[in-house]
């Protein structure tokens, strides 16, 4: 299964068009995610503050709409300490889970 974790800058807003990703120097627009051949893509976490807010559930709506098959984001704003420890959890968990409902 491939896996994608986004974990770098992301800047949500209400618009889809004014949301990107920061990878180091280089921003990419929720509109070019299709670009990027993602429909691969077993599983994108966007494990950064509200990143499943906004119009068409923002940039989380934005990745399945360009072939990522299942997302898991965040309606609220997050500590990074917290979600360092949601994330340990959840793929400590996910390595013994049989299907993807029990791994969710």
């Amino acid at each position: 299964m491939r896996i994608a974790q986004l974990s770098s800058l992301i800047f949500c807003h209400i618009s889809a068009a004014d949301s990107f990703i920061l990878f180091w120097e280089r921003k990419v627009r929720t509109n070019q995610l299709p670009k990027l051949n993602v429909s691969n893509v077993e599983l994108l976490i966007l494990s950064a503050c509200q990143t499943a807010v906004g119009n068409n559930l923002g940039l989380s709506g934005s990745a399945l709409s360009a072939g990522v098959k299942t997302v898991l984001a965040s309606l609220w704003s997050v500590s990074d300490a917290g979600t360092a420890l949601l994330m340990m959890k959840f793929y400590s968990n996910y390595v013994d889970a049989s299907s993807k409902s029990a791994e969710v």
